[in-house]
């Protein structure tokens, strides 16, 4: 028989949203402390514009608060680092500039992992809308699809920084120097991707979102069955605005082949 855990449902003021989630054969998520349908809008540093939009649970307070500060600090990481690294610059001034964006990217997101995180991340799409359009009031199903609403959802456990193990290692002298975040990070950093599932989106105001997932199922960082998933919560509005890249990190999705371009406002 299926065992399900159920984690406490935890009613936040309004800045905080609030959530609950069911796993079936995982530990206990935890309670809900951020629940945040988060904006982000960055600037490139060719000046262009980009805008997309997470639904974001997580089982430690002040998400929104962290987010804003770490964005701002891992894009200015980057700037003064691979984006300072020219197209044709040697191996070694490449691995430098590597090294120094993240040993920037765990400076900047250590205080969202100073107790450890653990968060379920949901991405909404309609076929035919920008990506910077924010989630719509519809049913969704997971996956990418050409014609009808379909999301993504990606579950991850962190107990400390996982970013800063990958800073510590990397090592110019090694030949294979790039290949130290895809076999040190999954060491510290457990990621959940949903292979099935249905979520419904309801607008509460202009300021929130409610969203339910049901019949989730999990596919474990091995590619394994993990067992299912059911949420919901009530997202609370989050803009965060930074300038840069931040690969690794927070990366806007891919355009999807129906997609519109805009740029931000």
């Amino acid at each position: 028989m299926a065992r399900w855990t159920l984690c406490t449902v935890l009613v936040l003021g309004a800045c905080g949203g609030s959530g609950k989630i069911k796993l079936e054969d995982q530990d206990r998520f935890g309670s809900i402390q951020s629940a945040h349908w988060v904006e982000f809008k960055q600037t490139k540093a060719d000046g262009t514009n980009d805008q997309w939009h997470l639904l974001w649970m997580s089982d430690q307070p002040g998400l929104c608060r962290d987010l804003k500060e770490a964005m701002v600090a891992v894009g200015a990481a980057y700037d003064s680092t691979l984006g300072e690294v020219g197209a044709n610059a040697d191996a070694k001034a490449q691995c430098e500039g590597y090294v120094g964006y993240w040993e920037g990217l765990a400076a900047g997101v250590e205080p969202l992992f100073e107790k450890g995180m653990r968060s379920l991340v949901l991405e909404a799409h309609v076929p035919g809308r920008a990506r910077g359009t924010a989630p719509e009031e519809r049913t969704h199903t997971i996956g990418y699809n050409d014609v009808d609403p379909y999301f993504y959802g990606t579950m991850w456990y962190a107990d400390e920084n996982p970013y800063a193990p990958v800073a510590e290692e990397l090592d110019c002298a090694d030949y294979d120097w790039q290949l130290t975040p895809d076999r040190v990070l999954p060491e510290h950093l457990e990621v959940y991707s949903m292979a099935e599932g249905t979520m419904t989106i309801e607008n509460k105001g202009d300021s929130k979102k409610v969203a339910e997932v049901t019949e989730g199922i999990l596919i474990a960082p091995d590619g394994d069955n993990a067992g299912g998933i059911e949420a919901e919560g009530t997202f609370s509005y989050c803009e965060v605005l930074f300038d840069g890249e931040a690969p690794f990190f927070v990366e806007a999705p891919p355009y999807a082949a129906d997609e519109l371009v805009d740029d931000a406002t």
